[in-house]
């Protein structure tokens, strides 16, 4: 089975079963991280000044509250990004006039809800070891994210809703944005943890080196699609834009 027909079987899925799984996929993978957070509250509270015996009792129905919400902002925050993306390719003509935000949403939302869906089995691994440290948890997130975006490009490409010869300028959109942001995190976090303990150290040294073998995958990509542009450039030029009123100067 090629791309397109993936494609197309999976436009056959109900739209809300998407976004359904997309939901899911983000409790599971977040599961660990709010756990977490709940168990520290009581003494970040305190950290901050608060009497944590005012707090009320976090009852099973409030953690599940808490779990449910953080998902659904995380799904409202991550289809805002989608549509800021969409936006931005259409914009910049690197999309087919006809190609809907749901076209171009679609391999993004599966790529992924799977990979959300594999930290998320990896996060059980924390559950089975409680000692090992929850901030390495934050490298298998990024891992599985970054697999998903370039697989998420890679399944666009492939079904040609990205115009002739913009592979590569589409391609280096979408890591630029990525990449960028996660190495200022990545910075940010080494800087913050100079001195932390030493496996914490390790673990943003460990975080900010996978972030540069993303930037060192996504340039050979880069190159690669830049020789696919060249070839389908050269033998099929893409046509001229139509003008439109001519006679009027247009």
């Amino acid at each position: 089975m090629n791309s397109a027909e993936l494609i197309q079987r999976l436009k056959k899925v109900p739209k809300a079963l998407w976004y359904l799984l997309l939901l899911v996929s983000l409790f599971f993978k977040n599961f660990l991280i709010m756990s977490e957070v709940m168990k520290q509250m009581p003494q970040r509270m305190e950290e901050f000044g608060f009497d944590a015996s005012l707090m009320p009792e976090i009852t099973p129905t409030v953690t599940a509250f808490m779990y449910i919400f953080n998902a659904l902002i995380i799904f409202a925050f991550f289809e805002f990004i989608v549509y800021l993306a969409y936006n931005t390719y259409s914009k910049r003509r690197l999309l087919y006039p006809n190609i809907s935000k749901d076209e171009f949403a679609l391999p993004i939302r599966v790529m992924f809800s799977i990979g959300n869906i594999g930290a998320g089995i990896v996060s059980l691994i924390y559950f089975l070891i409680p000692k090992l440290d929850i901030m390495g948890f934050n490298i298998v997130v990024f891992a599985f994210d970054s697999a998903a975006l370039i697989l998420a490009f890679i399944l666009i490409q492939a079904n040609n809703l990205i115009v002739k010869g913009a592979r590569k300028p589409s391609f280096s959109l979408f890591t630029r944005t990525y990449g960028g942001i996660y190495l200022v995190l990545a910075i940010f976090a080494l800087l913050g943890s100079l001195e932390a303990p030493k496996a914490e150290l390790i673990i943003q040294i460990i975080n900010l080196i996978l972030v540069l073998v993303f930037f060192l995958i996504s340039g050979l990509l880069q190159s690669r699609f830049a020789e696919k542009d060249k070839d389908d450039l050269s033998s099929s030029p893409p046509d001229a834009p139509r003008e439109i009123f001519k006679g009027f100067g247009f």
